[in-house]
């Protein structure tokens, strides 16, 4: 098979830069904090959203997560009606500035997020791309060096203020359309030697839930009275 024909296909779905400023532009991609904890180091958020596009018409499906006052867009698109094809994406433009960056790499002319595996140091994860820069998780069947085509748990590295780190855990429902759901994500303070899926000490979620429970408790007898 000629090897020209997917790339043009690639570029012609991806590389839609206006298509993508437009959709944000119009108030379709929403800035998503879900509900959201915090020990003090680390803050994080439970989202929950599937990420699916149904069209056939250059749009896109999208949400902006916000570590602290930065913002990562994950997009999800099916291409055009020429192009058919799944595809999953990192974008920090889509959302505004400043943006968060995210571990990553470049192969063959294309830039490409880093799947990275639970339980290690976030701050030794290699962030070369720019501010900016966006990078594919996964493209239809497979292309180059995607590492986002498997079905099942994934996560992506963050960056931000410096010396700032995060992560984000997706379940991804697998090649050849690349759909996804953004479980959870979470970011500690500076120099917070955060690890990939590390959440606030149970003792803190608990703390926490208890003052949930006890304000509505509160909210029932002053409205009873």
């Amino acid at each position: 098979m000629d090897q020209s024909s997917p790339s043009k296909r690639r570029r012609r779905a991806i590389i839609q830069r206006s298509k993508l400023a437009a959709y944000a532009a119009a108030g379709t991609a929403a800035t998503f904090t879900g509900t959201q904890t915090s020990d003090g180091a680390i803050t994080y958020t439970q989202v929950g959203v599937l990420l699916q596009d149904t069209t056939l018409d250059g749009t896109v499906v999208s949400r902006d997560l916000l570590f602290d006052t930065f913002h990562l867009s994950l997009v999800h698109g099916v291409g055009t009606a020429g192009a058919a094809t799944g595809y999953a994406i990192v974008d920090p433009d889509l959302g505004g500035n400043p943006t968060a960056l995210f571990a990553g790499f470049s192969a063959s002319g294309y830039r490409y997020v880093t799947k990275v595996p639970a339980g290690s140091f976030i701050s030794s994860l290699a962030f070369p791309l720019a501010a900016g820069a966006f990078a594919t998780m996964a493209f239809n069947g497979g292309y180059g060096n995607d590492k986002f085509l498997a079905a099942g748990e994934a996560f992506i590295g963050v960056k931000f203020d410096t010396n700032r780190f995060g992560w984000i855990r997706l379940n991804m429902s697998g090649a050849p359309l690349n759909a996804f759901t953004i479980v959870d994500f979470a970011y500690g303070g500076p120099g917070e030697a955060l690890r990939v899926g590390q959440i606030p000490e149970p003792g803190s979620l608990g703390l926490l839930a208890l003052g949930a429970g006890g304000l509505a408790s509160w909210r029932r007898r002053r409205q009873t009275a």
